[in-house]
């Protein structure tokens, strides 16, 4: 008797001791719990207050890439509508004029050299058939091959031999190139040196990196690229490209390059540079350079004026 006595003593003071060990326990999950729920709630909320504190502290750079205009548009003639077949058919008066610019600018290349007037001889002509089969060897290219960069049209097979020579000496044998052409007026030059120190180092949309021949010497890649704008730049566009743009008048593209200087100078000089600065100086350049082209070439036109200094584009 005295045996079971000891017996249900023991059992029940087990079972106390297992009980207050049970609720010990939850009561330590339960803190243990709230107390990481707290550090994380506050651990968040000091680091959103610091956030905040740094972005109503922090005062940007007036030269930072916030204050960069990136234009939408070439300063070379965009031949993408030219190389893909769906864009083509679905922009045709665009590429009307893209192919009748791109023409132009071939014309004017190189008319004087003497495997174009051999050519043009024989076959009189035969730009629009060069452009023709440019277009029919990039339509017939298999997926994986298809022209991503400018480059890229030197892998073409044209199948004729006369228009695939034609091609190899307008981008790789080019000895025609064009001296760069200086703003008339001598304080516009100083006012460009003196405002460098503002210059933009922009970035257009979509445009290649500038090429040369391997040869040193300046090739039809200098002047198109395979951007996806129809517009071409006109406050960067080389002056082969002015050329074409503009009724091969030397006149009329000089007076558009010494604009273009003017409005870059007076831009950069401001101290502070605002976008209704830089918007009233294309509106400006916009209506002048509208005056001097075709109608027709109007759509082709993009007049955006920015920091970055036209005079390395004169080319």
């Amino acid at each position: 008797m005295n045996i079971l006595i000891v017996v249900m003593t023991m059992l029940m003071l087990m079972a106390i001791l297992t009980y207050s060990r049970l609720e010990s326990y939850r009561s330590f999950a339960v803190l243990k719990r709230e107390f990481i729920h707290y550090m994380q709630e506050s651990e968040r909320e000091a680091i959103n207050t610091q956030a905040i504190n740094l972005y109503e502290t922090t005062t940007g750079s007036e030269n930072g890439p916030q204050n960069k205009t990136r234009v939408n548009a070439p300063p070379q003639i965009p031949l993408y509508l030219l190389v893909n077949k769906n864009e083509r058919d679905a922009h045709p008066k665009e590429f009307g004029l893209i192919k009748q610019i791109t023409k132009r600018l071939i014309e004017y290349l190189y008319k004087d050299a003497p495997f174009y007037k051999k050519l043009e001889t024989v076959r009189p002509g035969f730009v629009d058939d060069l452009l023709q089969a440019i277009m029919h060897a990039a339509d017939n290219l298999p997926e994986g091959k298809k022209i991503t960069y400018i480059t890229d049209l030197s892998n073409l097979e044209l199948g004729d031999e006369q228009l695939d020579d034609a091609f190899y000496h307008m981008i790789k044998e080019n000895k025609l190139a064009p001296q760069e052409i200086e703003p008339t007026s001598d304080t516009q030059t100083i006012a460009l040196d003196e405002g460098k120190a503002g210059e933009e180092q922009e970035e257009t949309e979509g445009e290649d990196p500038p090429y040369s021949s391997p040869s040193g010497y300046f090739s039809l890649y200098s002047y198109t690229t395979l951007s996806k704008s129809s517009k071409i730049r006109v406050f960067l566009a080389p002056y082969p490209v002015l050329m074409v743009l503009f009724n091969e008048d030397p006149g009329a593209v000089q007076s558009i390059i010494d604009l273009r200087q003017k409005l870059y100078a007076e831009v950069v000089s401001r101290a502070q540079i605002s976008e209704s600065n830089t918007a009233s100086a294309s509106a400006e350049f916009k209506r002048f350079v509208i005056a001097k082209a075709d109608p027709h070439l109007h759509e082709l036109i993009d007049a955006t004026v920015t920091k970055t200094n036209p005079k390395k584009y004169n080319q």
